[in-house]
């Protein structure tokens, strides 16, 4: 690069720095002020609530022994969540959770508990209590098969990797085209703050062994990283999506073994838009589009556009797998020399 260029992406960076040090900043206060409520995920499975032939409080009923089961946002984690909407109507009785205040019953004796599940079979202890000291107790098994602590998956998982086949279209005006196909990896780390909307994701990815290319054979990397902040906003898209934001640092590299090929340092300001659709309990649709400027006088000409789709399965040994296809467009030039990038990649990835 010249030194003129070399000179703009040095001012980048520094205001890239500044930015991202005053973002952590802010949203490091926001963990620690941040009072909000929990986010809630819908989900498709329903839980059965059976109640004991013996031992049981009279006069009580349940609405539904059929309930729908949520999943609510816990620290980097979805933990399983419900309602049990019951009717108790007994003359100066009250009702309550086991060594509980007595739960609110409405002019006609409704009342709402709202529970964690524990695991595929949690019990709900009940009291009741009569006006001359009677008391009289039951549990409420709650049976749910599907239940069981669901991992986030929309940035805020910690560490996981991606192995796959990349398509590299590349050319430069002083040196002509390039086609590649290369093993593509990457390693990625995000973390979603305690108490707030807000986290932060890196990612490292890489072509790093070329088995073809033409019209001459040339080993290239084409080097992608990002340092971004994250944001989730409070309630869903609608019942089954949920979306977040990203933005943040890019820098893209292509090393090349011989002369008049490649470029390195180029940095730019990343921003992105993640969409989630949750097909079931354990699978789930990701879509993401995202672009990032090189340039803020010539925002058309020096720049990068990417987008993705992929397929995530929660297993069950806590991890996810994630099998996807991503393309990236990159355009930028330097003095007279114009780069022009196609970037293709197929992959499958899972957490560690």
């Amino acid at each position: 690069m010249n030194l003129r260029v070399q000179r703009l992406n040095f001012f980048y960076s520094k205001v890239l720095i500044y930015v991202i040090i005053m973002n952590i900043s802010f949203a490091a206060f926001a963990e620690e002020k941040s009072e909000k409520k929990e986010d809630t995920k819908p989900s498709v499975w329903t839980a059965h609530i059976i109640r004991a032939k013996k031992n049981r409080i009279d006069a009580l009923n349940l609405i539904d022994k059929k309930v729908p089961v949520y999943l609510v946002a816990y620290d980097e984690s979805f933990r399983p969540y419900l309602k049990i909407v019951g009717q108790y109507s007994r003359k100066g009785w009250t009702i309550s959770l086991e060594n509980s205040s007595p739960l609110s019953l409405s002019p006609k004796g409704y009342f709402e508990i709202n529970t964690y599940l524990n695991g595929r079979l949690s019990k709900v202890a009940l009291e009741a209590n009569g006006p001359s000291g009677e008391s009289e107790k039951e549990t409420l098994y709650v049976f749910s098969p599907q239940a069981r602590e669901m991992v986030s998956n929309n940035y805020f998982k910690n560490t996981g990797f991606k192995v796959g086949h990349s398509y590299l279209d590349f050319s430069q005006s002083s040196f002509g085209n390039l086609i590649s196909q290369s093993l593509y990896l990457e390693f990625n780390h995000s973390k979603r703050f305690k108490k707030s909307n807000f986290g932060y994701a890196l990612s490292v990815g890489s072509t790093v062994y070329t088995y073809h290319s033409s019209p001459i054979p040339r080993s290239s990397n084409f080097i992608d990283s990002q340092l971004l902040m994250t944001y989730a906003p409070s309630g869903a898209v609608s019942s089954r999506f949920s979306h977040s934001f990203a933005f943040g640092a890019k820098n893209i590299n292509l090393i090349s073994l011989g002369e008049g090929l490649g470029f390195s340092g180029l940095i730019g300001a990343q921003s992105e838009w993640h969409l989630k659709y949750f097909v079931n309990s354990s699978n789930s649709l990701n879509f993401e589009i995202g672009g990032a400027t090189y340039s803020l006088s010539d925002l058309s000409g020096s720049r990068s556009l990417e987008g993705s789709f992929s397929w995530t399965r929660n297993l069950d040994n806590q991890r996810m797998l994630d099998i996807g296809l991503k393309y990236q467009n990159v355009k930028f030039s330097q003095d007279n020399d114009e780069v022009s990038i196609g970037l293709t990649t197929v992959y499958i990835g899972s957490t560690f």
